[in-house]
């Protein structure tokens, strides 16, 4: 039992959330991160059409003006800034009796991207039926597939340590910019075995 109290005072407290932030800025600063979201949407066959608009709030769409996003946060944020990708806003919100911690991301001032995570949810059931009953109205499972709208914008579910939801839009040039990213990665990469296969030649 005491086992038990003191893993919850590490997921509910302070040092918890410091440690989470501290993480989550090391994870961004690697677009990799963004990649192995955005992939989803050319590597999953199962796409389900949304019935609803994906959006962070009635008056806060992607596409939305980060100072716009600023203002409406009614708590305490942190605000990382992040030239070589996305900027990120960070805090935590309480819904009922749910805690959640939220990520905004903002490419070029663009609101492109956000993530609910949940630290210390029992009932993830409880909460993919929320979704599937705002989305859809029905009750067929999602597993690991994609939901999207008319606007060209996901939602992914991640069900490992933490419950975790993605809302991504492939609008604003965040998704261009992440596929440039890939190709030159991946040319470089080419040109390096070129390279070496060439100075190899040389020498045989």
């Amino acid at each position: 039992m005491l086992l038990i109290r003191k893993i919850n005072n590490l997921l509910n407290g302070k040092k918890y959330y410091n440690y989470y932030y501290s993480q989550i800025i090391k994870k961004y600063k690697n677009i990799d991160s963004y990649t192995a979201v955005y992939n989803n949407v050319s590597q999953t066959n199962n796409i389900y059409e949304s019935l609803t608009t994906i959006n962070f709030s009635s008056d806060i769409e992607f596409g939305s003006n980060i100072n716009k996003v600023k203002k409406s946060i009614n708590s305490s944020y942190r605000f990382i800034k992040n030239p070589k990708s996305c900027d990120i806003i960070f805090y935590t919100t309480k819904v009922g009796y749910y805690k959640i911690i939220v990520e905004l991301h903002f490419f070029r001032s663009k609101f492109v991207f956000f993530k609910y995570t949940f630290p210390s949810l029992k009932d993830k059931k409880k909460i993919e039926k929320l979704i599937l009953k705002k989305y859809f109205n029905k009750k067929t499972p999602i597993g690991d597939q994609l939901i999207t709208d008319n606007n060209n914008n996901y939602i992914k579910i991640e069900n490992e340590v933490t419950f975790s939801i993605y809302y991504f839009s492939k609008n604003y040039g965040f998704y261009s910019f992440l596929k440039e990213q890939q190709d030159n990665s991946k040319m470089k990469i080419l040109n390096k075995h070129y390279n070496s296969d060439s100075q190899l030649l040389e020498k045989i």
